[in-house]
């Protein structure tokens, strides 16, 4: 096995499922003795990864801001970047996570020795997109996404979309997310009078911006409400869209039932949530969905890649095909309602569960790594 190559591991986007397969990666690797670095952008990072961050010795971080979209000080990053490889760090291979990072990766390849680009979920596959615009940054994430001699999809959708782009399909690996199971107990479930309560919560788990599609949370927590009106809800997460959600909350009478908790783990809130509401537009490979299931908690989720990934093989029925409020309600109270349908979502989540390790993906990884290597 050649470790003696150091990885580094290199993103902007420091906030939600990019940063948490970042960390986990980063603490993987040095479990495997595998000499990394991890370069990241404090500009988008979470205060709920700093205690991990605080963990990793300073040697082995670079912390260095960057924008979400073009800015001028682009120029700047680059530059200290193209600094860092010219003097002898080039032997190493960086592997970098996310639009922006990708781009700064392929313009640093002449002084790269091997590069590996794990998108997240292409910008173009926003089903939103303008047509012009989408041609455009198809042409821009094809360009850069050829650079690289490995292009790591998180999901099959992902491959589909990597190889429809025109990525080289001999540098395209499918490999997807993984979670530390063993921080996640996947309570057991009955439905016993203790164990059910008379309305449920329903929970939203993510960024508050256009992707993950908040208000359409909200318009579900307020038509289950004429079904249960001791409904209650809880938002995990923040955003763009926080003030503008909290007005919609207002205005559609539900403001007293939900509980804004911000950007804190939702692994700390799980316990609360009877039912989880996915309501992303699109999606690379969510942890949430992946989480969820580790706890044994019942998810409704509209249809992205990162949803057929995670729940089609063990429990198609929990994803709708529309992005409609009536169709998600519709499913989240057959949940609620159908102890059968129910227990039958708390065997297969475990299984999902079971799918989605930590060791997998790092082992995984590391294959492609070693293959690099040579």
């Amino acid at each position: 096995m050649k470790k003696s190559r150091t990885v580094y591991l290199a993103t902007e986007a420091a906030g939600g499922g990019v940063a948490r397969h970042v960390i986990d990666l980063y603490f993987g690797l040095k479990k495997e003795d595998w000499p990394v670095k991890l370069i990241l952008s404090p500009t988008r990072l979470e205060p709920m990864y700093l205690t991990e961050l605080q963990e990793i010795p300073s040697d082995d971080l670079l912390t260095l801001p960057m924008r979400r979209g073009p800015h001028w000080s682009d120029a700047k990053v680059l530059a200290r970047l193209q600094k860092l490889f010219k003097e002898g760090e080039g032997r190493g291979i960086l592997h970098t996570h996310s639009t922006k990072a990708g781009i700064f990766g392929a313009a640093l390849r002449p002084w790269i020795h091997r590069s590996l680009f794990t998108p997240h979920a292409y910008r173009s596959v926003d089903p939103n997109l303008p047509k012009l615009k989408r041609i455009a940054i198809q042409a821009i994430e094809r360009t850069f996404s050829n650079t690289y001699d490995r292009v790591i999809a998180v999901a099959p959708a992902e491959y589909e979309h990597a190889i429809k782009l025109g990525v080289d399909p001999e540098r395209v690996r499918h490999i997807p997310n993984g979670i530390r199971l063993e921080h996640h107990p996947g309570a057991e479930h009955s439905d016993t009078a203790e164990n059910i309560r008379k309305s449920p919560t329903l929970g939203f788990v993510g960024r508050l911006a256009p992707q993950k599609n908040p208000l359409l949370f909200l318009e579900v927590v307020r038509d289950f409400a004429l079904h249960y009106p001791d409904v209650r809800a809880v938002v995990v997460g923040d955003g763009v869209l926080r003030a503008e959600l909290q007005a919609s909350a207002e205005r559609f009478g539900i403001a007293d039932r939900i509980d804004w908790k911000g950007a804190i783990p939702a692994t700390s809130v799980f316990p609360q949530i009877d039912i989880l509401i996915h309501t992303s537009h699109y999606e690379g490979m969510p942890y949430t969905l992946i989480e969820s299931a580790a706890f044994g908690i019942p998810v409704v989720a509209t249809r992205n890649d990162g949803s057929v990934a995670i729940l089609a093989d063990f429990l198609p029925e929990a994803i709708v095909d529309s992005f409609e409020s009536a169709s998600l309600v519709k499913q989240a109270l057959l949940v609620w309602d159908d102890s059968v349908v129910r227990n039958n979502y708390f065997s297969k989540l475990k299984k999902i569960a079971d799918k989605f390790s930590l060791d997998s993906m790092v082992n995984n990884l590391i294959t492609e790594y070693e293959q690099l290597s040579k």
